[in-house]
């Protein structure tokens, strides 16, 4: 896998700048409802919808995309789920070698060298918070007042 800070929604640089969170790579939701269902849906372009119900993606947040494997080889996963964010070891050193001309030519923030992530996607945090709020206005009878998710 690959890190690059730039495509992050929030660009920082820090000790743990270039690490990956579990959900960065994995999330998964599975919806109450089919209400949440369709809002969760509605959040993700790319998913895995399992035979349960439970929705599976890769968010991609700050990795740059790459294959499900590398060279026909796809690595294990105890849930069958085979996110693109691999590369061969040529692809990746390629990659980085890109990096690090960018950061030794770029004079400005770390902010400012922000660039697109057509590949992103909310994290499992994220689809489960909105997906909590939702349920709790429901609950309330709070969309009578203009409150929601």
């Amino acid at each position: 896998m690959v890190v690059d800070i730039r495509l992050h929604p929030r660009p920082v640089a820090h000790e743990y700048a270039g690490g990956v969170r579990a959900e960065d790579v994995h999330s998964r939701f599975k919806p109450d409802s089919a209400e949440e269902a369709q809002a969760a849906k509605a959040m993700l372009r790319e998913f895995e919808e399992r035979s349960d119900g439970e929705l599976v993606w890769c968010p991609c947040t700050n990795l740059v995309r790459g294959e499900q494997g590398v060279k026909g080889y796809i690595p294990v996963a105890y849930d069958n789920f085979h996110p693109p964010v691999y590369h061969s070891r040529a692809s990746a050193w390629a990659k980085l070698r890109a990096l690090k001309v960018f950061w030794d030519e770029h004079e400005g923030s770390v902010a400012e060298a922000k660039i697109p992530n057509p590949h992103a996607q909310p994290t499992e945090s994220v689809v489960m918070q909105k997906a909590h709020f939702a349920r709790f206005v429901k609950k309330r009878g709070l969309e009578d007042v203009g409150i929601e998710p």
